[in-house]
């Protein structure tokens, strides 16, 4: 059957919105830096309070997308994403001054999400290192990033929590969650390198730091889908029109 010429621009604005529409959001890149401070650092990683850290992943906060679930010490669900690399990976470094080269590296195709709502801690004196504006006890919603490998001769995980308003998430309906990350609400950021003694699950090296600088790449809005959706629509009616005049 052959389509009327007027119906036809229709027909194709649909299937270009039901495509954009359907297709996933790409993976989302974050890069941050900051510094190892003295603060609960001790053990075998005591000796990297003062350096500079980065830390570099690719990640979907998607839960339906993980390959493998855990809860952690904290009693927070901890999602994992793995494709072999394809779009998930990260990367850390410890260096002095500004060579990242020659600093101690690791990586992973492994990473890791959690998401705690509502944590409360006393900001400006327990954890004053973070340097946040922030009053002792209000809320504050969390998303965490990680992985583990191997650094310095032992399996070591890192793991970046990321502070907002307590309002970006309430709860922890997957439907309710993040599914991206914004620097909108964002208020700051802390996180660890950790090393544990073998099978003991002793933790026998810690090296907290703060995060001084934080990017991320952005992710299209689902409105900016139907925004061109309708956009291919207004200009198949415009054909249409054009279409019935030449009749």
């Amino acid at each position: 059957m052959t389509l009327p010429s007027a119906i036809k621009p229709f027909m194709v604005a649909a299937l270009l919105a039901a495509s954009i529409t359907a297709h996933a959001a790409p993976p989302q890149s974050i890069a941050l830096s900051g510094q190892i401070v003295a603060d609960n650092s001790f053990g075998t990683l005591a000796q990297h309070i003062g350096r500079n850290f980065n830390f570099e992943a690719s990640f979907e906060l998607d839960v339906s997308k993980a390959i493998n679930t855990w809860v952690n010490a904290g009693g927070w669900t901890v999602y994992e994403l793995d494709d072999g690399g394809a779009n998930y990976a990260g990367a850390a470094c410890i260096f002095d001054g500004a060579n990242v080269a020659g600093g101690d590296c690791f990586s992973s195709n492994v990473i890791g999400f959690e998401f705690n709502d509502n944590a409360v801690e006393n900001w400006t004196s327990e954890v004053s290192f973070l340097n946040i504006n922030v009053a002792d006890g209000t809320p504050l919603d969390v998303i965490v990033l990680g992985f583990d490998g191997q650094f310095g001769g032992d399996n070591t995980e890192v793991w970046v929590s990321l502070l907002f308003d307590g309002d970006l998430f309430d709860g922890y309906e997957p439907s309710g969650l993040p599914q991206s990350i914004s620097l909108d609400k964002y208020v700051g950021g802390g996180g660890e390198f950790a090393q544990w003694d073998g099978p003991s699950d002793d933790w026998k090296g810690w090296a907290q730091f703060r995060v001084e600088a934080v990017s991320v790449s952005p992710v299209p809005e689902p409105a900016a889908a139907w925004m061109y959706g309708a956009g291919l629509f207004g200009l198949a009616a415009i054909a249409r029109r054009r279409a019935a005049r030449g009749r």
